[in-house]
């Protein structure tokens, strides 16, 4: 019996256009956890690759900003958030845009978005044996070595799903210009005086940065730690 059909849009490398692709449903390998796609935003890499602007490997299915919920555990998968907490079927969840094999020296340098073996969504060539490694489809295969945050229900979709690329990004940003505003340079979203501008960044910093902490080690940019991430907003990670 096959299993149920699912879709894929795939680029091939013709500038502006996309694929609609329908194949069947992936069953995860060991070690992979299968994650319905609820949402998957459109980063400005992205862009660059649909319009040539950017080259990559193709066939590809492209999206790397995903949030979804977990449908199934392959054999041997290890079930665990980042936090070590067990995850379940039906659990909300984002994912670190590389995985990483967690022993190459990249790896013992706390950059494992540098990994030699590094598996990065939505950049994966389309291949047999990887199938599903984007955002635009309704099914991501996560690899061994992946890191798994569970989403907060009270975050929004639109709010959850780039928080591990832009809006690591952003903070990684914010972190390296020390928040250098009005031509005084603030440790820190907290030291900041009571501006609007500071409520605003504060605000926001406190709502993404359970998340973002944990994300960001595997952003494009990210080789700055989660404790460093979490001091920029003035949370700490629990």
């Amino acid at each position: 019996m096959s299993n149920p059909m699912a879709r894929a849009l795939l680029f091939d490398g013709e500038s502006g256009c996309l694929r609609l692709e329908e194949r069947e449903k992936p069953a995860p390998g060991p070690g992979e956890v299968l994650v319905r796609v609820t949402a998957s935003t459109i980063c400005g890499s992205d862009l660059h690759t649909i319009h040539g602007r950017r080259q990559v490997a193709v066939p590809t299915i492209l999206g790397h900003e995903i949030i979804g919920t977990i449908s199934e555990f392959g054999p041997d998968s290890a079930a665990q958030d980042m936090d070590g907490a067990l995850l379940r079927p039906g659990d909300r969840v984002t994912w670190t845009i590389v995985g990483n094999c967690g022993r190459c020296q990249s790896c013992a340098l706390d950059m494992p978005q540098k990994c030699t073996a590094g598996f990065k969504y939505g950049h994966e060539r389309d291949r047999e044996g990887v199938r599903w490694a984007g955002g635009f489809a309704d099914w991501c295969l996560l690899a061994p070595g992946t890191c798994i945050v569970r989403l907060p229900d009270a975050m929004a979709d639109e709010v959850a799903c780039p928080a591990s690329c832009a809006t690591a990004t952003i903070c990684a940003a914010m972190e390296a210009a020390a928040m250098f505003i009005h031509g005084t340079w603030w440790p820190s979203v907290n030291s900041m005086p009571e501006k609007p501008l500071a409520s605003t960044l504060r605000a926001r910093s406190e709502t993404l940065s359970h998340v973002v902490a944990r994300v960001m080690t595997s952003n494009s940019i990210g080789v700055l730690s989660r404790s460093r991430c979490a001091e920029t907003t003035g949370k700490t990670s629990s």
